[in-house]
C-alpha cells in the first residue's frame, strides 16, 4: 500500500510539472490583458500585416509578447501554461462585440525561463483594412482557378483583396507557414497555403476549395 501511494504521489507529481495553466487577467498580468471596462477593440488586417512586414520577409517584424500588445492594443483574455518547466506558452486573445472579428496569438519558448517567448502563431478573421478591398462573398471561382503555385501572398491579396481569415505558423525549425481564406459568392471557401523556407516571401505552394468546376482543378 505504501509503495502505491509513493507511486500515486510521484505521478501526481509528474503530471503538476508537465501540465500548469493559468489565466491570464488584468489583475496578474495589467500590461497585457486590458480591464473588462477598458478593453476596446481596433485592430485591422494592415496591424497584422504589420507584424510581419506584410509577409515581405521570412522572420516576422514584431516577436515579443510587450511588442505586439504595444502594436494591438490589450487583450480581452489570455492564459498562461507549462508544460515540464521547459514549454511555456502565452495565448492572447480578442474579439469584437457583436461581430466575427477575432485575433488569436500564442508565444511560445521551449528553453525554460532564461529565453524570451517569441510569436509561434496567430490566428485572425473578419478584420476590416484601409489598404485592401473586401471582395468576400463577390469572388468567383473562375477568378481564382488561374491562379498558379510560386505566386507571392503580396500578388494574390493585390489581385484578390482582404482575405477572409489568416492563419501563420512559425514553425518550431524557422519554416514558417502562412494559409489566406476567401469567401466565394457562392458561399464556398476557397484556401492559399503558402510556405517561405526562409526565402524572402511567402509562396503558394497549394490550394485548397477550387476543384473540380470549369476546369478549376488544375488549380490544385
Amino acid at each position: 500500500d505504501l509503495k502505491r501511494m509513493e507511486e500515486a504521489a510521484a505521478i501526481s507529481r509528474m503530471l503538476d510539472s508537465y501540465g500548469k495553466d493559468q489565466d491570464l487577467k488584468s489583475d496578474n498580468r495589467p500590461e497585457w490583458i486590458a480591464k473588462k471596462e477598458e478593453y476596446q477593440f481596433h485592430i485591422t488586417y494592415d496591424d497584422i500585416t504589420s507584424l510581419f512586414s506584410d509577409f515581405t520577409s521570412s522572420v516576422p517584424n514584431l516577436t515579443k509578447v510587450d511588442e505586439v500588445v504595444a502594436k494591438l492594443g490589450k487583450a480581452e483574455s489570455g492564459k498562461e501554461m507549462e508544460q515540464d518547466d521547459l514549454i511555456k506558452t502565452i495565448a492572447l486573445d480578442y474579439s469584437q462585440a457583436g461581430t466575427e472579428a477575432k485575433v488569436n496569438l500564442s508565444f511560445k519558448s521551449y528553453l525554460g525561463p532564461s529565453e524570451t517567448l517569441k510569436l509561434e502563431s496567430l490566428k485572425c478573421t473578419h478584420l476590416s483594412s484601409a489598404q485592401l478591398p473586401n471582395r468576400n462573398a463577390q469572388l468567383t471561382r473562375q477568378e481564382l482557378a488561374s491562379i498558379e503555385k510560386g505566386k507571392t501572398y503580396q500578388e494574390i491579396v493585390s489581385q484578390l483583396g482582404l482575405p477572409e481569415r489568416l492563419d501563420w505558423n512559425g514553425g518550431i525549425f524557422g519554416n514558417a507557414t502562412l494559409s489566406i481564406y476567401y469567401r466565394l459568392e457562392d458561399g464556398k471557401e476557397v484556401g492559399f497555403s503558402f510556405e517561405n523556407n526562409k526565402s524572402q516571401n511567402y509562396q503558394l505552394t497549394e490550394s485548397s476549395g477550387l476543384e473540380s468546376e470549369a476546369g478549376a482543378a488544375g488549380a490544385q
